[in-house]
């Protein structure tokens, strides 16, 4: 039987420095002036989450370690470690600094998202009553909220394990990192908590339980939004354990990624045109320019987004390769 023991050294370089990321993350999220864009209002972002989070990684990282899946990772912490307290340049690291720096953001954001939908789910499924109710009205008013909730908690519960885990065995090492600040702006602009103050400004007038016209109306469209969710769905089960923001951890060219370069965000796109259409002529909103001139922003920004991921993977020979083979980033044959 193999001895761990030689492994531990290393793994519990990897453990800590996670867990200060993870814990010093959320004590940024404390400070002025993140506290008052409407973060902490969200329970996600709890100390009692924060504490699921920290159980819930302890045992994904003990599980990692029997499976060695975090050598390689531990590697990069002791690389860094060693850089800074020897006060040598950090150049060499950079990339492996700058992926330390999306597990900062992302692990305090998705992990306890996570958890925070799954109880949703549970609490919806949990007062779930189908008394005097037509199959219509029950799907609009308990049944499609319940999808709702679920997608997202696949989504991040993909996500989560893509930020936390880092495997060889798995194919999910990280090879690059996106070195621009633009590529960073435009992706973490997205995210609470710089979504909450740029929303502010641009506000975003979708909603997945848009209701339009008439119950039968409402019906109809809802499962055509649940095809767009499935649709993100697999483009994201796809990826698997290469989830994951702002890194290249290899090309992936199977299911929706065969005919455009970016399946996610046009099942999300297309999800948020579709339910803005109640907002347009709503009276309480303004002029109906407004919902479309602000959709057309968020759109703009996921473009962006599109565009800089891109060039970041272009340095990749198979992205390269991938990029000359499949024309379109969102419509085939259009755009």
């Amino acid at each position: 039987m193999q001895d761990y023991r030689k492994e531990m050294p290393a793994f519990l370089r990897l453990y800590v420095l996670d867990m200060i990321l993870v814990w010093g993350a959320y004590g940024v999220y404390y400070l002025y002036p993140f506290a008052h864009l409407g973060s902490l209002q969200q329970k996600e972002f709890g100390i009692e989450i924060l504490l699921y989070l920290t159980i819930a990684y302890s045992i994904i990282a003990l599980y990692t370690l029997y499976h060695k899946a975090a050598q390689d990772e531990s590697t990069k912490a002791y690389r860094i470690l060693e850089a800074l307290l020897s006060k040598k340049s950090v150049k060499g690291v950079k990339n492996d600094l700058l992926f330390m720096g999306v597990k900062f953001f992302f692990i305090p954001l998705m992990v306890p998202s996570t958890i925070a939908y799954g109880e949703s789910v549970w609490t919806m499924m949990q007062n779930f009553n189908a008394a005097k109710l037509s199959f219509i009205q029950l799907f609009n008013s308990q049944i499609f909220p319940i999808i709702v909730q679920l997608v997202m908690v696949i989504s991040l519960a993909y996500y989560s394990f893509g930020y936390l885990i880092e495997s060889k065995k798995l194919g999910s090492t990280v090879r690059s990192v996106e070195p621009s600040l633009f590529g960073w702006l435009v992706c973490i602009v997205c995210y609470v908590p710089f979504y909450t103050f740029l929303a502010k400004y641009v506000p975003m007038y979708t909603h997945d339980l848009a209701y339009f016209y008439n119950d039968t109306v409402t019906f109809i469209v809802r499962l055509v939004l649940i095809v767009a969710m499935s649709y993100k769905i697999w483009a994201i089960s796809v990826l698997g354990a290469k989830c994951s923001n702002l890194t290249n951890r290899g090309i992936v060219t199977a299911g929706p990624y065969k005919h455009v370069r970016h399946p996610h965000y046009v099942a999300k796109l297309s999800v948020w045109w579709i339910t803005l259409i109640p907002a347009i002529n709503n009276e309480s909103i303004g002029t109906s320019w407004e919902p479309l001139l602000y959709m057309l922003l968020w759109t703009l920004i996921y473009g962006l987004r599109a565009y800089t991921e891109e060039q970041h993977l272009l340095s990749d020979k198979d992205y390269q390769s991938y990029y000359n083979k499949v024309k379109y980033r969102f419509i085939p044959g259009l755009y």
